[in-house]
Formats: structure tokens, C-alpha cells, sequence
């Protein structure tokens, strides 16, 4: 059975896939995403991506394969700054969220999306329990 937070992240993540779903996989019929995060949430995004994959894959016809990439919250945001190809990031310190933004990676005014909140308690309760 899924808990509440865990279907409230794996429909953040439906939402962030499939904006940035657009040009990636061509006429394959195969669809290949990055998922860039911070180093604690690496389980949490494994069991979210192997249940979505499977999801889309029901609601689409369409093979997903989502790579992650994990590390430091900064480091990884650097990574996005120089130029790494992430479809979903996800980090840990607001400053590295906003060295993104500051970018032109990410729309101001992301923070007001009604979907933030889910995503973020979910991490929470998966990194320090319920």
C-alpha cells in the first residue's frame, strides 16, 4: 500500500516528467529523463521512478527510462548551472534552488505552484522519518 506522501512525490514527479517530456525520445517510441537530486533522497527517487516508469509506460505505451544522478545539494546544482541536461531537480538548500532560478532554469514564482508543498513534505518524511 502507498502512503499518502510517497503518491503525493510520485505525482510531482508525473507533473515535472511531463513538462519536461518535450523533444526527449524522439519518434522511438522511447523517452529517456534525467533526475538530479541530492544525495539523500537517491532510494526515495529510485522507488518513485521504477513505480512512474511503470505508470507511464500503462498510460502511454511509451518506454521510459529515467537515470539519476545524486550528490550534494550544491554540487549538483553547479552541475545544472554549467550546463548538465536535467529534466527533474530536486534539492535540498533554497540557496541552490535559487542559484538555479537566478540561471533562468527554473520560472520565478516556482515556489507559489500549489504542487511544492506535497513534494517537499514528502522528501522530508522520507529523509527524517514521519
Amino acid at each position: 500500500m502507498t502512503t499518502k506522501p510517497f503518491r503525493l512525490a510520485l505525482s510531482a514527479l508525473a507533473i515535472l516528467t511531463l513538462a519536461g517530456c518535450g523533444g526527449a525520445g524522439g519518434d522511438s517510441g522511447n523517452t529517456e529523463l534525467l533526475n538530479v537530486s541530492y544525495d539523500p533522497t537517491r532510494e526515495l527517487w529510485r522507488d518513485l521512478n521504477d513505480q512512474f516508469v511503470a505508470d507511464y509506460r500503462k498510460q502511454t505505451g511509451t518506454s521510459l527510462t529515467i537515470k539519476q544522478s545524486h550528490g550534494g545539494s550544491s554540487s549538483q546544482a553547479r552541475a545544472v548551472i554549467d550546463g548538465l541536461d536535467a529534466d527533474v531537480v530536486t534539492l535540498a538548500l533554497g540557496s541552490d534552488t535559487d542559484a538555479v532560478r537566478k540561471k533562468g532554469l527554473i520560472k520565478d514564482g516556482w515556489e507559489e505552484r500549489p504542487d511544492r508543498a506535497g513534494r517537499a513534505e514528502a522528501a522530508r518524511r522520507h529523509v527524517s522519518g514521519p
